[in-house]
């Protein structure tokens, strides 16, 4: 990881006071910078530590606590025991940070520390993972990666305030979705995408419900 010095001391010019979170030191796999943030890949392992205690919502700023009790965050939990190694595959955890800089002092020339950690998206599967780490041991989580997102200074609001309305943009995936993805041929998927743009539109007209309260 020669890259790593490099790609941190390029940093952000117009990172905000400390904002007294979290530090940790990492050891990515990978590391590059894009023009508004870093992406790195890091074992789960030396991730997950960040969400352990009680008040870890509160010090890391997560938009809301482990919602322990949801079908959600119970699959969750399930995928981390059933396949760890696949775990970290879809999605990114996103951290806001005041600074990422190497490890010298620490005579670490492939490891990282990350000042002032803020966990903008990704709480949950990170709590799920700590669980799981807990009843079945590091060395369950040995083979597991994880993408993480690192955004500094002014990015760093931005980041908070996107990720915060992140939901409403978000379409579920539905029994209908599937169908589209299963069925086989080019053909067959061009029968089912119209046949789905024909649904879309004749129930469009329909009178809705009131929503749920």
């Amino acid at each position: 990881m020669g890259g790593v010095e490099q790609i941190m001391n390029e940093g952000f010019p117009d990172a905000p006071a400390p904002s007294g979170g979290p530090s940790i030191l990492l050891r990515p796999l990978s590391a590059s910078r894009f023009s508004r943030s870093f992406h790195l890949e890091v074992p789960a392992a030396e991730l997950v530590g960040l969400v352990t205690g009680a008040d870890s919502a509160r010090r890391l700023r997560t938009a809301r606590g482990y919602l322990h009790d949801t079908p959600e965050t119970l699959a969750l939990e399930q995928r981390a025991r059933e396949s760890p190694e696949d775990f970290g595959l879809p999605g990114w955890i996103v951290l806001g940070a005041d600074t990422l800089v190497p490890a010298r002092s620490e005579g670490f020339a492939d490891r990282v520390w990350i000042h002032g950690t803020e966990l903008i998206d990704g709480h949950q599967r990170l709590r799920a993972m700590a669980l799981v780490l807990d009843e079945l041991g590091p060395d369950h989580l040995a083979r597991t990666l994880l993408k993480v997102e690192v955004y500094c200074g002014a990015e760093r609001e931005r980041a908070r305030r996107l990720f915060g309305c992140a939901d409403r943009y978000r379409n579920i995936r539905n029994a209908q979705d599937w169908a589209v993805r299963s069925a086989g041929g080019a053909s067959s998927n061009s029968a089912v995408g119209r046949g789905r743009t024909r649904l879309t539109s004749s129930t469009a007209t329909r009178p809705r419900s009131p929503p749920s309260t």
